[in-house]
């Protein structure tokens, strides 16, 4: 058994007032397992896990620079594959995902700053498929959206955090496709009009809010 340590130095980021900083890799030999600790510049740690045989194994935890847990990810010859967690540096958990041999599938759950859920679904070879529901900080159901080759395909509704309809009208293959209905937050109808593959078509109306119709000048 022995300790190796080992220092390089990355190169700037490319940001404002970039600046350099070192990583310290200190590897625990244990037969053909090494144990990796990577640090920040300020000499907290930024993430630890296995490698074998030069390549990420088990469970890899990443750090913030405060020292709050970043992300849980599972490892298996290099890749992910297993349930990831990801963390907001207050300790909420904002994201968990199933990947398989470096390929998101299966269920998936994200989640706003205040641990509330945003959205769930499920990811096909790496894209979003099938429905996908959307949540309001409230808990108010904000949209839900049927995805076909991680692109939304089908009927589309929006909610306020009220819980009244806002939006309404279809998708095709990622583009919005025939009559649309946009509604005011007091859940009014605003205007509405048609789609074709994205671009507006026909004449295009705006409703007052007494319920009087005028048609839009150039809506497109």
């Amino acid at each position: 058994m022995f300790i190796e340590l080992k220092q390089f130095y990355a190169r700037p980021m490319n940001f404002r007032g970039a600046m350099f900083f070192m990583l310290c890799f200190f590897v625990l030999t244990l037969g053909s397992a090494q144990q990796t600790e990577i640090f920040y510049e300020n000499g907290n740690i930024k993430s630890i896990g296995m490698m074998k045989k030069g390549l990420k194994s088990d469970v890899w935890k990443y750090y913030y620079p405060s020292k709050q847990l970043n992300a849980q990810e599972p490892y298996s010859s290099g890749k992910l594959h297993g349930i990831v967690k990801y963390y907001s540096e207050s300790g909420v958990m904002i994201g968990q995902e199933n990947w398989v041999e470096d390929l998101l599938e299966d269920s998936a759950f994200y989640y706003h700053e205040d641990g509330s859920l945003y959205k769930s679904g499920v990811y096909l070879s790496g894209v979003y498929g099938g429905i996908w529901d959307y949540y309001h900080k409230n808990g108010k159901f904000q949209r839900a959206v049927e995805y076909h080759d991680g692109l939304p395909h089908g009927s589309w509704k929006v909610f306020n955090e009220l819980g009244l309809l806002i939006q309404e009208g279809r998708y095709f293959e990622g583009k919005e496709n025939g009559e649309w209905n946009f509604y005011r937050e007091d859940g009014s109808l605003s205007f509405h009009g048609n789609y074709i593959m994205g671009k507006r078509v026909g004449d295009w109306y705006e409703v007052t809010p007494r319920g009087k119709k005028k048609r839009i000048k150039n809506p497109y």
